[in-house]
């Protein structure tokens, strides 16, 4: 901070300018003054020596400037001296007399007078008054200093305070911000007896930008998307962002009966969409995403902020699971769904813990019988429900991500369970037991470590393992599939397709994969001496597989029918309830001895 820069300094320097000129036999007077170098040059100001600036009063021609240039060098020393009253001084050139008062470090005061310099007594009377002036614009700037920093600092906390209600990345409300406007929506629908809206919108897909193009586009997708949203022209709107790809808008207070409350909430959810929609131009690219959106109408304030955006999600969900880019109503049996799922994750967290879970095994044989293997399939015997199938909670396991740790416990388990038949020699020489794999387990990053750390870990002969993918998983991401079968293969760990037939068969990715064997669907089994579209569809499979060297094993054979016209199409491996249902490990060892 200076003079020169200071609003409230500035008029009382250039009055004490105007009186020294009216006061003393001097021609002009200069003042050069100390400035950061980023900052705005006053009016009438002209930059001088260094960092310093120069008000001239009045401003001299050409001539003036040449003399003032060649003494601002001492000009620019004297005004950077801190902090004492330097003696004032007296430059002569060709006649002109330029004399210096220091000011203190803020700058130098200069009289300028032609043909002979002012005299000793005067100069010592004018000692006194530049120290009081000095000491008044040192203490005014002092003051000025404070209120600038007070001010600063006011800023700040303004700036602070904004940053705790409002994202950072879009400028709109933030989570916080929109739990006040729901709080106050909440009590005025309750006041009032009017309804409110609330649509969740999440973007589809929106992770591959992130994954494929950066982050650096998806924030600029977000930004777009943000200011579409701001600029919907409906009355009274709070547009939020939740983080992520993940958008909230409140709609307060309409009138009307319920089902008129609902068409408009279609029709804001579709104007909504409609402006997501739209193609961006971001980095040289044109990008459109598209938005599934969960709509919630409210008119009881009893219900909390936190539990409206809830119900929120779980419509949005439920328009993506409708197949993306929708709308959904919130329906109040989803939230009852949606404990169910949370209990029973939990209750699945707990199960593993207090090993509730088992590992049955179902022998599959060949031709004549002889167990050639064996396939582990998880049970749960809860404590209170019993025993729980698994197409109850596996697909939650999926949802929820536990099926990674399960899936860790299953593959463990099924090594204990081959270094045990080993030591009881109930394993053939090619033996195996199957472990079936689930997509999310498959495809994590650090699948082929988890599996080389339990094969180390159990000692496991890694030939006696045979790893069930189903079609689905491969074509999830073949190139993945096909780099960690053979990361696995080199081990010595044996794969089959399960279920094939039933997904997206394709001789292309057959060819490619390092599998073992096929395993055809039960429902193709269940039918296949009533059905000949069954029968071909087998007959094809076995064909197909015999012509890539891979074995096929027919799974849920459950009668004497079914085997023998299997048998007949040429298949030399089965699985099912008319050899040997799935049991316990204990059962199991008894049977085969």
């Amino acid at each position: 901070m200076n003079i020169g820069l200071s609003p409230q300094l500035r008029p009382m320097v250039r009055r004490f300018m105007e009186v020294c000129l009216r006061r003393l036999p001097i021609r002009r007077v200069h003042l050069y003054l100390c400035y950061e170098a980023d900052a705005e040059l006053p009016k009438g100001a002209s930059p001088g020596s260094g960092n310093t600036l120069r008000i001239s009063m009045p401003e001299g021609g050409m001539r003036v400037r040449q003399h003032l240039g060649k003494i601002e060098g001492l000009i620019a020393s004297c005004s950077q001296a801190d902090g004492r009253m330097s003696e004032p001084s007296v430059i002569e050139d060709e006649g002109r007399y330029f004399h210096l008062f220091p000011m203190m470090g803020m700058g130098t005061f200069v009289m300028e007078r032609l043909n002979a310099p002012l005299q000793d007594d005067l100069i010592r009377a004018l000692v006194p008054i530049f120290e009081r002036l000095n000491l008044g614009c040192n203490a005014a700037l002092q003051h000025e200093r404070v209120i600038r920093e007070v001010s600063r600092r006011k800023e700040a906390e303004e700036h602070i305070e904004h940053l705790a209600y409002h994202d950072d990345l879009t400028g709109l409300s933030n989570r916080r911000d929109l739990l006040v406007h729901l709080d106050a929506a909440l009590g005025q629908v309750k006041d009032t007896g009017r309804h409110g809206v609330l649509l969740y919108v999440d973007l589809d897909n929106f992770r591959d930008i992130n994954e494929s193009l950066g982050y650096a586009i998806g924030d600029a997708i977000i930004r777009e998307v943000a200011g579409r949203l701001g600029a919907i022209h409906y009355q009274e709107l709070c547009v939020a962002r939740l983080g992520s790809d993940e958008f909230v808008i409140l709609w307060p207070l309409i009138s009307g009966p319920a089902d008129k409350v609902r068409q408009r909430a279609v029709q804001l959810a579709s104007t909504v969409q409609a402006a997501i929609s739209e193609p961006s131009r971001v980095d040289n690219r044109s990008l459109a995403v598209a938005a599934s959106v969960g709509i919630v109408l409210f008119s009881d304030g009893e219900i909390s902020g936190d539990m409206l955006l809830g119900q929120g999600s779980l419509a949005m969900y439920q328009a993506k699971a409708l197949g993306r880019n929708t709308l959904h109503f919130f329906e109040a049996g989803m939230a009852a769904d949606a404990e169910k799922r949370l209990m029973l994750d939990s209750e699945m967290r707990v199960g593993l813990r207090d090993e509730q879970f088992n590992l049955y095994l179902q022998p599959q044989v060949d031709q004549a019988g002889e167990m050639i293997g064996a396939e582990a399939l998880i049970r749960w015997q809860h404590p209170q429900k019993g025993l729980v199938s698994p197409a109850t909670f596996i697909p939650m396991a999926e949802k929820s991500g536990f099926i990674v740790p399960l899936s860790d416990w299953v593959l463990r388990r099924a090594c204990d369970y081959v270094n045990q038949l080993e030591a009881h020699q109930l394993l053939p020489d090619s033996g195996y037991i199957a472990v079936n794999l689930s997509a999310k387990y498959f495809h994590q990053a650090d699948f082929v470590t988890r599996v080389r750390r339990i094969l180390s870990e159990t000692g496991v002969a890694p030939g006696r393992l045979e790893f069930e993918l189903t079609e689905g998983t491969l074509l999830n991401n073949v190139d993945d599939a096909i780099n960690k079968m053979y990361r696995m293969r080199e081990l010595g760990v044996g794969f089959s397709i399960d279920d094939f037939g039933t997904g997206y068969s394709s001789l292309s990715y057959i060819k490619q994969l390092p599998i073992d064997r096929i395993k055809i669907d039960r429902s193709f089994v269940r039918n296949v001496d009533s059905s000949p579209g069954d029968a071909a569809i087998i007959e094809t499979i076995i064909a197909m597989a015999g012509h890539f060297n891979l074995g096929v094993i027919a799974e849920g054979v459950e009668n004497e029918a079914e085997w023998q016209f299997l048998a007949g199409l040429g298949c030399k491996e089965f699985q099912g309830f008319l050899f040997h249902k799935p049991m316990p490990f204990e059962v199991f060892l008894d049977e085969m001895a």
